[in-house]
């Protein structure tokens, strides 16, 4: 089984990394849903994301290679909001985000999970497999929560 390791955020390490790598995942979604990837707003976005998650940020790695990051809160103690998980294109396609996010579940299998994803992002049908239901939606995300 493959095996993967998290490794907290550092942010003079780490920050043009996961900035760039939500680029690479999303901006196809912004594009779609936004019109186009606005450089200093989506700048300004990621700086409002790091003071929200900057402690709940980790990088993904397998032995050594730095191939994604996550993030997540418990935001009670019976609810927890999934934040990103983003791998490397790469890396994608060989199961790491469904390992990831089982044990995600597993670890938080006494609270319900939330989370959003993008309208037209393929990731919807893990969750869904994974026992994810859509329980509301704005213009370019479904909320999902697993109970």
């Amino acid at each position: 089984m493959l095996s993967y390791k998290l490794v907290s955020f550092d942010k003079d390490k780490d920050l043009e990394y996961i900035y760039n790598l939500k680029k690479m995942c999303y901006e196809i979604y912004v594009e779609h849903f936004y019109g186009g990837w606005d450089e200093q707003k989506q700048r300004e976005m990621f700086d409002d994301y790091l003071k929200e998650n900057e402690k709940n940020i980790y990088l993904i790695y397998i032995e050594d290679l730095r191939i994604g990051f996550i993030d997540g809160k418990e935001l009670s103690n019976t609810v927890y909001e999934q934040g990103n998980i983003c791998i490397s294109p790469k890396f994608r396609g060989k199961g790491i985000g469904t390992i990831i996010l089982k044990d995600i579940i597993k670890k938080h299998k006494d609270k319900e999970i939330y989370l959003r994803v993008f309208k037209n992002n393929p990731a919807q049908n893990l969750y869904k497999r994974l026992g994810f239901e859509i329980i509301g939606e704005t213009h370019s995300h479904y909320k999902m929560v697993k109970k």
